[in-house]
């Protein structure tokens, strides 16, 4: 017996099988999203972790190589050495998109 069509010249099967695929779907990317949200905290909570070691390494030794980068200062080093160097990128960059 043939099945009887619905909107769109699709069956009731044949709609709920879409419905299912799509529901499928939705879960496959929200699981992705998931993860991904995941990886991207965990990487951000080593990437603090890893600043705060290096601050304590350079807090210990002012004459550490990364004083006066911009690294030092993404760190959290207040000195005036990484202050300048951030002053000093942030002058550059503004002239420069201006």
């Amino acid at each position: 017996m043939k099945e009887k069509t619905t909107f769109c010249g699709r069956t009731a099967r044949e709609w709920a099988l879409l419905y299912a695929a799509e529901a499928n779907e939705c879960e496959r990317l929200r699981n992705e999203l998931e993860i991904a949200t995941r990886n991207e905290t965990m990487r951000k909570k080593s990437q603090k972790e890893s600043r705060a070691k290096v601050l304590e390494k350079m807090r210990k030794d002012p004459s550490d190589r990364r004083h006066g980068t911009l690294y030092g200062r993404a760190c959290g080093c207040e000195c005036e050495r990484c202050r300048a160097a951030k002053r000093d990128y942030d002058a550059r960059r503004k002239a420069r998109n201006a």
